[in-house]
């Protein structure tokens, strides 16, 4: 019985170490829209690269759960540091990390960044979609992987 258990664990638990690409559509609360390719490696570190066209990062995310940096056009300057010193307008790139290894509902491991709703969609045991919302920015990202 167990090893049926764990048979179907590996089912629905993704290989966390390799890369899944797609699609991104993220809006904020003001309406501002973006749609680009998206490149997400889900393990440790979690890393993240949004792109708007061929060579054109929007943004790279990296997140070990402790410290974390940012590059590229959506992160202004760029930015590296601990998780929870963060600024602001990249709390919840940073919280991704938890949206994709964790429940369905929760804060992020950290309690300064702001939590979440996720809903993820199946394709037997592949992931082909995830929408997570952020309860207190209204910021919302549609994942659509291939």
């Amino acid at each position: 019985m167990s090893a049926l258990l764990l048979s179907l664990a590996s089912c629905v638990s993704p290989d966390r170490t390799k890369p899944i690409s797609g699609q991104l559509s993220y809006r904020t609360v003001d309406t501002m829209g973006l749609i680009g390719d998206v490149v997400v490696v889900p393990g440790d570190p979690f890393q993240l690269n949004f792109y708007k066209g061929p060579g054109e990062p929007l943004l790279q995310v990296e997140n070990s759960g402790v410290y974390g940096s940012a590059s590229g056009s959506l992160a202004g300057p760029g930015w590296s540091g601990r998780v929870e010193k963060a600024p602001d307008q990249l709390a919840t790139w940073l919280a991704l990390r938890s949206a994709f290894n964790g429940p369905e509902t929760g804060a992020a491991r950290n309690p300064n960044q702001p939590s979440f709703t996720v809903d993820r969609d199946y394709d037997g045991s592949k992931l082909i979609g995830m929408t997570v919302a952020f309860v207190g920015t209204g910021e919302k990202f549609t994942f659509r992987f291939d």
